[in-house]
């Protein structure tokens, strides 16, 4: 069932804000009191006096970095299109900066029909740039899932989703990538990155997650928090009214998540948790839950843009104008701080937002 958006009110749009934005956000349960109704969390105070993993202090960096993360999403690849050319660019692009990325997070919509060959282009730009496969770490997004008649002849209007259909199309994706599940976790840098592919899916645009795959979510948060680990939660579609892009008129909003209710209140209980996501299409922004001052609190909501059909506004993408779009994520002790990359001319645009953990 599709939910009520959330009031858009809850939340502060951190790339609203003018200047180089440095914010200070409380991770504590004093925090939460704004952010959530009765979820439970590890304190501030607790998780502070628990070690950090030792692999975390062999991953710092310059000027105390300790991991950076590029996120992209909806590369939306095929044989013989002009995305292939946006993502290698953006490739080439990332690995000129001045720190190269512990890894790319990519947010789903690989390929725009879930075909093989779709597949194939994705590895084909990857062994011609500096990178590796491995430096990748991937979700299903819902144009991996189009309903096909044939393997061969994707068919985008059909809403008809079988089972027997779904387990064809996730399973050209888990072989394509190698991967057991749909959802699975990795430790990069001393971050925890958990990748959420949808176990439900009501039509090509709603993502919804059982009880079971959310408990096994909230598992490792909850042991991420008594760690005082970082989870970087990776899906394709966003909260509706977390879509940080996204106005109520546009797509994202509306054809994105249903049945999330219980999937938010775990993600508003764990403050330690960035939320990442793609599928808008839109200029990338960033949220934090308003708390009961005003000020923001609790875990953040990433959203990322797209490589193969970025658009700054709903017109662009009826008249074509396309660019490559992303973030990087960088993660210290005591802050993040994230920088928005348009690849397609090479520059930072948008404010950059520094956010430091109370």
């Amino acid at each position: 069932m599709m939910n009520e958006p959330i009031e858009r009110r809850r939340f502060l749009k951190l790339t609203a804000l003018a200047g180089s934005t440095v914010i200070a956000i409380a991770s504590g349960a004093t925090a939460l009191a704004g952010c959530s109704s009765g979820s439970s969390s590890v304190s501030g105070s607790d998780a502070e006096k628990l070690p950090v993993p030792s692999d975390a202090g062999s991953a710092a960096k310059a000027n105390g970095l300790l991991a950076s993360f590029a996120l992209i999403s909806d590369l939306h690849l095929a044989p013989d299109t002009a995305q292939s050319t946006m993502f290698s660019q953006t490739l080439a692009d990332i690995a000129a900066y001045e720190q190269r990325p512990d890894a790319i997070l990519v947010a789903g919509d690989i390929a725009d029909h879930g075909l093989t060959a779709e597949f194939d282009v994705f590895k084909s730009v990857v062994a011609e740039s500096s990178f590796d496969l491995s430096d990748f770490i991937v979700t299903i997004g819902n144009h991996e899932q189009f309903e096909t008649d044939d393997p061969g002849e994707p068919d985008e209007d059909s809403e008809d989703y079988t089972a027997e259909h779904l387990a064809f199309k996730r399973g050209l994706f888990t072989s394509a990538f190698d991967l057991e599940s749909l959802s699975y976790d990795k430790h990069v840098a001393g971050q925890h990155v958990v990748m959420l592919g949808p176990d439900n899916l009501d039509n090509i645009a709603n993502f919804s997650f059982s009880d079971e795959l959310v408990d096994w979510l909230e598992e490792m948060l909850d042991e991420d928090a008594r760690l005082g680990v970082r989870t970087i939660v990776v899906t394709h579609e966003p909260i509706p009214g977390v879509s940080p892009s996204a106005s109520s008129s546009q797509w994202g909003y509306y054809n994105s998540m249903v049945d999330y209710d219980r999937l938010l209140d775990v993600v508003l209980a764990h403050p330690r948790a960035i939320f990442v996501s793609g599928h808008t299409h839109l200029q990338p922004g960033v949220y934090a839950v308003e708390g009961g001052d005003g000020t923001p609190c609790g875990p953040i909501f990433v959203n990322e843009g797209a490589i193969g059909r970025g658009i700054i506004d709903v017109e662009d993408y009826e008249a074509g104008r396309f660019i490559s779009m992303s973030v990087l994520l960088d993660i210290y002790k005591d802050r993040l701080y994230l920088r928005f990359r348009k690849h397609t001319d090479q520059t930072w645009f948008l404010d950059p937002v520094e956010i430091q953990i109370a």
